[in-house]
């Protein structure tokens, strides 16, 4: 009995797409990340004395970086991202400053949530302030403080690791 050639490819054909289809659904399913993507800038630099800190606002932003980046309901725009947007727009740091161009880059950045912090230094104390915000609203989610009295880094970066761990706490 000879199976005619025609029906022997069509037969071949729908056995290849359906092995193709089956393929890219799985590679989809694997592939399809439902974690929220937040972008974290430096903490800015508040305090009277810029001098006496140095610039611990990009440690600081490390250490927030961490923190999110260790819970499964986030993933952490690269850093690399959000300065190619920054260069595609073509942004200065003045304009840098402003918390719209900021909102902006993280959205080309492809980020649904920033996180802008301050923190400021006086005497013996350091004060941290971290903002969560919704990039499509400018809306601020949740907010943190940590207070540290000590002039220990660690200690510091200890701050803004539980202040990053209390904003990734939203319902």
């Amino acid at each position: 009995m000879q199976i005619p050639i025609n029906k022997y490819l069509t037969a071949l054909i729908c056995v290849l797409v359906l092995n193709l289809t089956a393929c890219v659904s799985n590679h989809a399913v694997l592939t399809h990340d439902t974690r929220t993507p937040v972008a974290i800038w430096n903490i800015d630099d508040f305090s009277i004395d810029k001098g006496q800190s140095g610039n611990v606002g990009e440690l600081l932003a490390s250490s927030v970086m961490e923190a999110f980046s260790q819970n499964s309901r986030f993933s952490v725009v690269e850093r690399q991202k959000l300065l190619l947007a920054l260069e595609e727009l073509n942004i200065g740091s003045s304009e840098l400053a402003d918390k719209t161009s900021r909102l902006k880059i993280g959205r080309m950045a492809g980020a649904r949530l920033m996180v802008f912090g301050g923190y400021q230094v006086i005497a013996e104390d350091m004060r941290l302030d971290l903002r969560l915000v919704d990039v499509e609203s400018g809306k601020i989610i949740k907010t943190a403080t940590q207070f540290v009295h000590s002039h220990n880094i660690d200690k510091w970066l200890d701050a803004a690791r539980k202040a990053a761990i209390k904003l990734t706490e939203v319902p």
